[in-house]
């Protein structure tokens, strides 16, 4: 046996140990992390900046973790800035994006009606990554998102 298969049980099984011991920490973290700013409702969009931004994340993401260098980038240089987390599958923390694409937009939709009612705006700007990127076109053309 060359020397290196000798190592791969027990540093297969030492990651898999480490990956899920690392899940209830990784869960903390995105329920705890600082949102600097973003997903504050009480946010009224500006003059220079007058429609909201929501962020929509990628498959196997979530709203804080996907964003924590985006949102607040944005959120400083005077943007409302919201992000949801979307297409949650039961007994799956931490990362989403994994539901049907048609009920992914569903909660897109609700999520930009209460962003437009909290901040005044008509309109809202999406941003996406990955699955971000291409749920949201559901929510463009057959929800009506389009007008918003």
């Amino acid at each position: 046996m060359l020397p290196w298969k000798r190592l791969l049980r027990p540093l297969t099984a030492l990651l898999l140990t480490a990956a899920v011991a690392a899940v209830p920490t990784a869960a903390a973290h995105a329920s705890s992390a600082p949102t600097q700013g973003w997903n504050d409702y009480s946010c009224r969009p500006s003059t220079a900046h007058p429609r909201p931004v929501v962020l929509v994340h990628g498959t196997f993401a979530n709203a804080t973790d996907n964003w924590l260098t985006l949102a607040p980038y944005l959120e400083a240089r005077g943007y409302c800035v919201f992000s949801l987390d979307y297409g949650q599958l039961p007994g799956v923390p931490l990362v989403h994006g994994l539901g049907p694409i048609d009920k992914s937009a569903e909660q897109l939709q609700v999520y930009v009606d209460k962003v437009l009612a909290a901040t005044g705006a008509a309109k809202a700007d999406l941003v996406g990554h990955s699955q971000g990127g291409m749920m949201p076109r559901y929510y463009l053309k057959f929800l009506g998102g389009a007008s918003r």
